[in-house]
């Protein structure tokens, strides 16, 4: 999707370009040359013939040229807006994505914790139904809490590596380990080349 959207924008940029330099020309649009050809073959066939050559140069009507400068510098502004959500955008998507990954870690961690708390239940309680202080039962109900943990540790490992490759997918790059900033700055914002080209057109 991101690749998609960046080769729209990168047309409309180069499109931007032009209309650009072209109300920054001495004319309105290009220079046109056109050449007619004529002879009297059909007719005396005396061995005539006339070649015609035209040059045509359109002109700047009286305040043109300072409308469209102004109607493309318009055009510059919001596309350089759309630039702009469209990053903001993409930069809530990666920070959500990143947080999501972060829950999806604790709570991988807390259910392996709680799979070695019941492992470590169970085994306490199987050597107290050898000894005869507890029933059959109740050693019963234990693995059954520990397939349990096993099942929900399993649920948590499969969201982690889905909010990893979200993330991946959104950035190219593993998540970090810590995340650097919770602000966008308008340096950050600025620094894509395609603003850049935009500031300098």
């Amino acid at each position: 999707r991101q690749s998609g959207e960046a080769d729209v924008f990168e047309k409309r940029r180069i499109e931007m370009a032009a209309k650009t330099r072209l109300s920054k020309g001495i004319a309105p649009g290009p220079l046109e040359m056109s050449i007619h050809y004529e002879d009297d073959a059909w007719f005396d066939d005396e061995g005539k013939q006339t070649y015609e050559i035209s040059l045509e140069l359109p002109l700047w009507r009286w305040n043109q040229r300072k409308s469209r400068a102004l109607h493309v510098g318009y055009q510059k502004q919001s596309m350089y807006a759309k630039l702009l959500m469209a990053k903001l955008q993409l930069a809530g998507e990666v920070r959500e994505a990143y947080w999501s990954h972060i829950l999806a870690l604790s709570n991988l961690k807390f259910s392996q914790q709680a799979l070695n708390a019941t492992k470590e239940l169970a085994n306490d309680i199987d050597r107290r139904v050898k000894v005869g202080d507890l029933a059959r039962i109740d050693s019963l109900l234990a693995q059954e809490t520990v397939l349990e943990a096993k099942s929900t540790l399993l649920e948590e490992m499969n969201k982690r590596i889905k909010s990893s490759q979200l993330f991946i997918m959104l950035t190219g790059t593993n998540p970090p380990e810590k995340w650097q900033s919770e602000e966008l700055s308008e340096s950050e914002l600025t620094e894509h080349p395609l603003v850049q080209d935009l500031q300098r057109n």
